[in-house]
């Protein structure tokens, strides 16, 4: 009798923790689902974010002159010694032109 009762129960407990072991794998699989769906939108996202990255660092190089374009020669800086005149710092711009 005491060999039945303890099977009895041994079942009982095994069934719980099978019970207890789907309903687990059932949160799990809900879980996974959830990141996956949420990893794909942080994923358009990101593209989003690096085409649009893009897009402004394509506008910021055509506004940035080349070498070939422009080269900045020397600052100039003088002063007058005899009259006390300051003349402001000056940026020289040489534009390279084509040789024809």
């Amino acid at each position: 009798m005491r060999a039945k009762n303890i099977n009895g129960e041994l079942r009982s407990t095994v069934a719980k923790q099978e019970a207890m072991t789907a309903l687990q794998q059932k949160e799990f699989h809900a879980r996974t689902a959830q990141h996956s769906k949420e990893l794909e939108a942080l994923t358009a996202t990101l593209k989003e974010q690096a085409s649009q990255i893009q897009k402004v660092s394509d506008r910021l190089e055509h506004l940035k002159p080349t070498k070939k374009d422009l080269m900045i020669s020397r600052i100039i800086s003088r002063r007058s010694v005899s009259g006390g005149t300051y003349f402001q710092p000056q940026i020289v711009l040489q534009l390279s032109l084509p040789s024809w």
